[in-house]
């Protein structure tokens, strides 16, 4: 599996967004503001699901984990409130199920 990370110490107050490719042509980005962290999937096989497993940490503590599952493409938002400064991190796997692992 594909360990993607994205980490954001910031106010939160500008969003972020860090699309990623894989070599197997995947695409995945992030965006996190102080509202939600956003996990957008594209170019994932059109046949067979994927399940992506999101994790969202605040301040060093986990915040969110959540399975995702989507056929080709998909987005997914994990809801946060956070006011002032702190450090949020947002990773993901994936797995094609059925197929090889590709994520």
């Amino acid at each position: 599996m594909k360990r993607l990370l994205v980490a954001v110490a910031a106010a939160l107050a500008v969003l972020v967004v860090a699309p990623i490719a894989s070599a197997t042509g995947h695409v995945t980005a992030i965006s996190i503001n102080c509202d939600a962290a956003t996990f957008t999937y594209s170019l994932f096989s059109d046949t067979r699901q994927t399940v992506a497993e999101e994790k969202v940490v605040v301040n060093g503590a986990t915040f969110a984990t959540k399975t995702f599952t989507f056929v080709e493409s998909g987005t997914d938002v994990i809801p946060l409130s956070i006011s002032g400064d702190a450090d949020v991190t947002a990773s993901v796997s994936w797995t094609v199920v059925g197929g090889p692992s590709t994520g």
